[in-house]
């Protein structure tokens, strides 16, 4: 009885090409001027072999350190800088990033916000979480650009009046839809003189508390193509990054923030408003459990 033996597998590629293992890419010879360049393959990894500016030869994986596109197509040429053609990302000879063109990249409405939110004061890091959640990770950056379901999901909003039926919400669409904008804005006023018992109360009032800091709306979520979502809720700051995980799974690492000349009262607010959103929080969790099933 014979068995096949695959030609090539997991192993070898592991071993010969992926360890501790010399491996031909070229001849110095090749590159006789500088920027000269020539792609060729370290097994099945694509790599460029280049001479620099002060003549030193590199080889660069070729991919983007964005979203992991080719940087080189060409077999062989002169250049001063390798550019992906996906986002126009652009790295010198060296594999340094030397360009993003992030102006051109968000519309202006959003860029405002961005300003609003990190208007050149000093950031501080407050506290950074992950978590796994059982849901594609398209499905996590949707939520971001989804204005309905904060109304009908969220019943924490409602119960202490986060989101209430006479604030205004709109979505701002970058022309490609690759990008977007959700403002919910409350009526100050209206907020003071509404007279009302709820049937619950926090114990924790400060989770809830909110100075007014930003004009034009109490809550924004900017999501930035293809896997980013900046969200400003009450007086919370946060950066999300969804992780791709497979197609049935992603990671979502937080980032909570706040800057540096701020008063430290308005820091510990910040931290306390974290647990709405933090992975355990009283608003993610809705999500995370509703996209499981999605």
């Amino acid at each position: 009885m014979s068995t096949l033996i695959p030609l090539s597998t997991n192993e070898d590629r592991r071993s010969f090409f992926k360890g501790e293992s010399w491996n031909y890419i070229g001849l110095e010879a090749e590159l006789p001027n500088r920027g000269d360049y020539r792609q060729t393959f370290v097994g099945e990894t694509s790599v460029i072999v280049v001479r620099d500016r002060e003549d030193s030869i590199h080889v660069l994986i070729n991919r983007c350190s964005h979203c992991g596109a080719k940087v080189c197509h060409n077999a062989h040429g002169n250049t001063k800088v390798f550019v992906c053609t996906y986002h126009e990302w652009a790295f010198n000879l060296k594999e340094d990033l030397r360009g993003v063109p992030f102006k051109r990249y968000l519309d202006p409405v959003i860029l405002y916000y961005f300003d609003r939110v990190c208007s050149g004061r000093p950031l501080k890091v407050l506290d950074k979480m992950c978590h796994l959640v059982n849901s594609n990770w398209k499905l996590q950056v949707e939520n971001g650009k989804d204005p309905f379901h904060a109304a009908l999901l969220h019943s924490f909003f409602k119960n202490f009046g986060i989101w209430r039926s006479d604030q205004e919400t709109h979505v701002e669409l970058y022309q490609s839809g690759a990008h977007s904008l959700l403002v919910s804005t409350t009526s100050f006023k209206a907020q003071q003189e509404a007279d009302t018992t709820p049937k619950v109360r926090l114990k924790a009032s400060q989770l809830i508390d909110h100075q007014r800091e930003f004009e034009h709306g109490t809550g924004a979520i900017m999501t930035v193509f293809p896997n980013l979502i900046f969200l400003q809720q009450l007086n919370c700051l946060a950066m999300r990054h969804v992780i791709l995980d497979g197609s049935d799974a992603c990671i979502k690492e937080w980032i909570f923030f706040g800057y540096t000349d701020e008063p430290e009262a308005l820091t510990e607010l910040r931290l306390h408003q974290a647990n709405l959103l933090d992975p355990a929080g009283l608003v993610t969790i809705d999500d995370n459990e509703i996209l499981a099933v999605t």
